[in-house]
């Protein structure tokens, strides 16, 4: 990609040059013919709207959970249908909104924190998802062979979600796995243990992340906990998660890797030998979907049979992370990357000799 940058009038933190060049307002006129769909053209249904919620009845009480004061929900269906459709919307306005393409990524571009949506509920078994392919973007339970899909492994441990504006790109090898991307938003599990509401809205810390391997591709699961948490302050990184929440890391572990077995599948597996990564790689890892999300807003590389659903203009929001960097923040993001890098190559010679 080009390194040439677009300027504009916020400032933020240590963003690479590669998300800033994929950014380009030009953008614009490249997604106009990727879909013939537009918000204006959005079907509208007729729906109850209220503060963020729980989506389904079998969602348990939660302690309370402070959410994103811009963003509310809207349900659209009966719950526990093929209709059923939870949206995320402007609070002020009550717009629909695209879980996936309208919500920053950033939502402190001075710490690096991220806005995270919540797909399931802590504690809960209905596999709720952002439907990519749907115009709009609400958020949907799976559906396999026209039946509405729960994990039968059990309720799951932790609240799950994603990065909104990130894309696992299938299209790409990524360059810690070399396998590719899994054609969804980035995975997130949230480490509170309060249950947040299917379409919450949050800001949140990185902790680390973890390779699954799943079924041949790349489905990385970045680990993190919201920012207002009290934990937030003393867990900031992998060996922190490690030491104050180890049964917490076994039970992701255990999990992921074994959720599936009950529906006669074979395990997943992990790159990395199911080591969590440290903080630096996992943005990397954000950066770089996020920077793959944008392409493909362009239309670059757009395969045949390409179903996503695209909004015809870029999101505001995206616009306007392209922001301005020094060429001292530049070398900065260059030498975290290299540091990262050469630290696995330490690791992995140590583990040579010691073996």
């Amino acid at each position: 990609m080009p390194d040439s940058l677009t300027r504009a009038n916020i400032r933020s933190s240590f963003i690479p040059l590669t998300v800033r060049a994929a950014l380009q307002p030009t953008v614009t006129t490249h997604v106009a013919a990727l879909t013939h769909v537009t918000q204006p053209n959005l079907r509208r249904f007729t729906t109850r709207s209220h503060p963020i919620h729980a989506a389904t009845p079998s969602t348990p009480p939660a302690k309370h959970v402070s959410m994103s004061p811009i963003y509310s929900t809207r349900e659209t269906g009966k719950p526990g249908t093929l209709d059923y459709r939870v949206w995320v919307t402007d609070r002020a306005s009550g717009r629909e909104l695209s879980a996936w393409h309208d919500i920053p990524l950033l939502a402190d571009p001075q710490t690096i924190r991220f806005n995270y949506v919540n797909e399931i509920a802590k504690g809960t078994r209905a596999k709720f998802e952002i439907a990519t392919k749907e115009a709009g973007n609400p958020i949907k339970q799976d559906v396999k062979k026209g039946s509405l899909r729960s994990f039968t492994y059990g309720d799951i441990p932790f609240n799950y979600g994603c990065l909104p504006q990130t894309w696992e790109d299938p299209h790409e090898l990524d360059p810690r796995t070399q396998l590719k991307g899994d054609n969804d938003p980035l995975d997130v599990v949230e480490l509170s243990d309060e249950s947040m509401p299917t379409g919450g809205v949050t800001s949140i810390q990185l902790i680390g992340a973890l390779a699954l391997i799943d079924e041949g591709e790349t489905d990385w699961k970045m680990l993190a906990i919201r920012s207002d948490h009290p934990a937030a302050a003393h867990i900031t990184n992998a060996r922190q998660l490690q030491q104050h929440w180890p049964d917490k890391v076994r039970t992701i572990i255990d999990w992921f890797r074994n959720y599936k077995t009950t529906d006669g599948k074979p395990k997943n597996e992990f790159a990395f030998k199911a080591e969590i990564q440290d903080v630096p790689l996992a943005q990397r890892v954000v950066w770089d979907t996020h920077a793959a999300w944008a392409r493909r807003l362009r239309g670059e590389g757009v395969a045949a049979g390409d179903k996503l659903w695209v909004p015809s203009e870029l999101p505001r929001s995206a616009r306007s992370a392209v922001a301005q960097h020094t060429e001292q923040q530049d070398e900065w993001e260059r030498r975290q990357s290299q540091k990262v890098e050469a630290a696995e190559y330490v690791d992995v010679e140590e583990k040579k000799r010691s073996g």
